[in-house]
């Protein structure tokens, strides 16, 4: 066995978390004590640490360099629990290393959900210990460690701001971290937190004004960063973002953000859906189903989250032409104003839509924003993600979203960034001229939903979302589609689902 490297990152001192002014502004000093601070080879406080934990498929060899006792080490790694040790608790997890082909090798699903439970225990410090084996395991290792410490909490009885942890990663096979990678690590991981707050947020907190608010704040000191806000959706011809949000009180808009590249040349652009309440309209919801409609906005803080990690990593771009952020923000509720079926609009596309289901207003949204990055940024490759349909937890489970592409280029890339991350995505059909019937209209260009029960309602949606693209002038194949419907949350949390994937994804390009 080669030793194990160990390595440390730190995080810059300058970075301002965004609920820190979120809470501080919307929410009142006592949520401002909810934020715990994560640090990996830091120091996340000064006091010691009263837990430890020891993760990974390579648990039994990183415990074989620091206990002697092998009676001791074997005990503990077969029954995968807590202990004490020296006055402090010691919880050892090893990770399976059954991995089929559409996994990530390392596990990281079982990191994540081996921790969440020990870190919502956490009252002081904890030491977390991240056993790997090679260098490709390092990130999406590291990253489910951040998705395993949500922070937002509304728990007036907990204090969790004496929290603290502090990661230690050990690669079995002695390979290095360059100092460059360690700071993208970092930043990946605090956007995922950021994404995970955002989705965690009740809509009285976050609704189109309060979020934009949230959004400029994030983007302030980035530099090279342009933001942009339309809310005059209906003079400009944004009939689908218009027609979902004109009957919440909290106006819909777009908003562009732009990180200029160094070189000239036509962009990238990620749009995202970010629906920060979907009561599925006159097409109303159960009451059930209303239920967790908050994370309805999970495609937006994907987006969001990844943009700012490629702000902040900009010098470790491939792509040194602009990217671009669309955020398609609106709430979907019932008024005198809001939308009918039967109502028939026309989107930014130019394309008509009768419209059949008010609750299939996800795919409205993205059309204009699809439209707005081939008409007005001229963007070369357009990445949409979106909550878009429940068909795609059938289609994926609850651990891969759906992706739909013309580029079997783009969506291998997509797969490979997906298992790189632990944000893992499943390739499924996109044949949009066997689909396209079953959205046709006899008085329309088409309707927003299909008429056909059982025909692929996930390839339908991404069909239509096409159908827009091609109608505003897209001649190109680089288009892929992301509906993360089945894995924005886990139980009652979310899960910054979208943010690696989608940087990892464009510095491929």
């Amino acid at each position: 066995m080669k030793d194990f490297v160990e390595f440390e990152v730190f995080f810059s001192k300058s970075r301002r978390p965004f609920q820190m002014l979120f809470y501080s502004r919307y929410l009142g000093a006592q949520l401002m004590k909810q934020r715990f601070p994560i640090t990996i080879g830091g120091s996340a406080s000064l006091r010691p640490p009263s837990w430890t934990v020891y993760i990974g498929q390579s648990v039994k060899k990183i415990l074989e360099t620091e206990f002697k006792n092998v009676e001791f080490i074997d005990r503990i790694v077969k029954e995968n629990n807590s202990i004490y040790f020296d006055e402090k608790k010691v919880t050892v997890v090893s990770v399976q290393t059954e991995t089929s082909r559409h996994n990530c090798p390392s596990r990281p699903d079982m990191v994540t959900r081996s921790l969440a439970p020990v870190v919502e225990k956490l009252k002081g410090n904890m030491d977390m210990n991240l056993c790997v084996k090679n260098k490709a395991d390092v990130l999406p290792t590291v990253l489910a460690a951040y998705r395993a410490c949500p922070f937002v909490s509304y728990k007036t009885a907990e204090n969790i701001g004496e929290k603290g942890i502090n990661i230690r990663v050990s690669i079995e096979s002695g390979e290095t971290i360059s100092d460059e990678e360690l700071e993208y690590m970092s930043i990946l991981g605090e956007s995922i937190r950021t994404a995970q707050g955002l989705v965690d947020m009740p809509p009285n907190d976050l609704n189109p004004d309060t979020f934009t608010e949230i959004v400029s704040e994030l983007i302030s000191e980035l530099p090279n960063v342009n933001m942009e806000i339309i809310e005059d959706c209906e003079p400009r011809g944004m009939m689908g973002l218009h027609a979902v949000g004109k009957s919440s009180p909290h106006k819909p808009r777009m908003i562009v953000l732009t990180l200029n590249g160094s070189a000239p040349g036509e962009g990238v652009a990620i749009v995202g859906k970010t629906l920060c309440y979907d009561s599925g309209g006159y097409s109303l919801k159960g009451s059930q189903h209303q239920l967790g409609m908050k994370r309805d906005m999970g495609g937006g803080a994907a987006s969001l989250g990844a943009f700012i990690a490629l702000a902040k990593s900009n010098t470790t771009l491939t792509p040194q032409v602009p990217i671009h952020c669309i955020l398609c923000v609106a709430e979907n509720m019932i008024g005198p104003a809001a939308y009918r079926n039967d109502d028939i609009i026309k989107l930014y596309s130019g394309k008509t839509v009768e419209i059949n289901n008010t609750d299939a207003e996800g795919r409205l949204v993205l059309a204009d924003g699809l439209a707005y990055a081939h008409k007005d940024l001229n963007a070369r490759t357009i990445i949409d993600i979106a909550t878009l349909t429940g068909a795609a937890s059938v289609a994926s489970g609850k651990n891969h979203s759906s992706i739909f592409s013309p580029s079997s280029e783009l969506a291998t890339k997509a797969i490979a960034s997906g298992k790189a991350t632990g944000d893992l995505v499943h390739d499924l059909v996109f044949c949009p001229e066997l689909h396209r019937a079953n959205i046709k209209s006899a008085i329309a260009d088409m309707k927003n939903a299909g008429t056909k029960p059982g025909d692929a309602p996930s390839s339908l949606a991404a069909t239509f979302l096409y159908d827009h693209l091609v109608g505003a002038g897209f001649k190109s194949d680089k288009w892929l589609h992301v509906d993360m419907a089945s894995v924005v949350d886990s139980g009652e949390r979310g899960t910054g689902y979208g943010v690696a994937l989608l940087a990892n994804l464009v510095k491929s390009l």
